[in-house]
């Protein structure tokens, strides 16, 4: 977790901008708007976002600290990171495994409710990855990112943890193959009992990682394609279970609401008629935000493939001109 996701993690609006009131889990509290006059509270503060629902406006914790010290976010987004850890910080929400939010920016997923995975069961996987670290690396998965999700290796294939939204806790493990052992049987599985579909990554669904991706989330057709973009700084999610399992959560009112603080969602699936085929049904339920990133097949089957040829710059470049105006 990066220094600015832990300061955020830190640090409560609730408790900031409704000093004296109750918290209760990832409950917002109603007040009156601080942006216009009205007698009925329409304003909603959630523990890392304050919202009207009156007159629209919406600023997540850096961009209330940063109005309220008149520094200009924008060019100065580190000095309101010093500021909210030197003077907010202290105002605590224990680290217990709470009702994910719902309403503020982020996903959950479904099943969340469940007793989180051993810490010591997932860094076993990434403690035994030893020599198979190069299998990741040669897809273009950086060290930083191995080590940042605790990319691992255990009974013969290669495990992917999957991330709560707080980027704390691990729901479950994805199991991928391992062709040397053996091509045989599935290419991936789950856990038992843990083989829910849910959003991987989803803690770059922030509105701070909003901000500094341009307002542009790529959703890929699978999890190593989405650490190939994550490695190279590229905001990037992508599902369990792979697409046919999407359809059947993409069109929920939560589902949707994971991407509210993006204006720009870019489909990159595979180059094939299946993977267009799906990418248009997803586009259809952004109502215009959203496009489907296209490339010389020639160049690649899928995203991993096109990083490797013109590399991630010429990648991003690639989703830049591709954003809807």
């Amino acid at each position: 977790m990066t220094y600015y996701r832990e300061v955020i993690d830190r640090i409560d609006l609730r408790q900031l901008l409704c000093p004296g009131r109750t918290v209760s889990g990832d409950r917002p509290i109603m007040q009156l708007c601080p942006w216009h006059e009205e007698k009925h509270p329409s304003c909603a503060v959630y523990k890392s976002r304050i919202h009207c629902f009156a007159c629209g406006k919406s600023k997540s914790t850096l961009e209330w600290i940063a109005e309220k010290e008149g520094i200009d976010i924008e060019h100065e987004f580190g000095k309101v990171v010093e500021v909210a850890a030197r003077k907010y910080i202290g105002t605590f929400i224990p680290d217990t495994y709470t009702k994910p939010k719902t309403g503020a920016g982020t996903w959950a997923g479904p099943s969340v409710f469940k007793k989180p995975l051993s810490p010591e069961f997932v860094t076993f996987g990434h403690d035994n990855l030893g020599d198979k670290r190069q299998w990741f690396l040669s897809r273009g998965i950086s060290n930083a990112v191995i080590d940042e999700m605790l990319l691992g290796y255990h009974n013969n294939a290669f495990t992917i943890p999957i991330w709560h939204a707080d980027g704390k806790t691990i729901l479950t493990i994805r199991y991928r193959r391992d062709d040397l052992v053996t091509k045989a049987g599935n290419k991936y599985w789950g856990i038992k009992g843990r083989n829910e579909t849910h959003v991987f990554n989803g803690q770059a669904l922030t509105p701070e990682f909003a901000y500094m991706s341009d307002g542009i989330v790529v959703i890929t057709e699978g999890e190593l394609d989405c650490l190939r973009l994550w490695s190279e700084g590229i905001c990037s999610v992508s599902f369990t279970n792979g697409v046919s399992a999407w359809k059947q959560i993409w069109r929920t009112p939560e589902s949707i609401c994971a991407f509210q603080n993006f204006n720009h969602i870019i489909i990159a699936f595979d180059r094939d008629n299946e993977g267009e085929r799906n990418a248009r049904e997803f586009i259809d339920s952004f109502v215009g935000r959203a496009t489907m990133l296209t490339w010389d097949a020639n160049l690649g089957k899928d995203i991993t493939d096109l990083c490797h040829s013109i590399g991630g710059k010429r990648v991003w470049d690639l989703i830049k001109e591709n954003v809807r105006d």
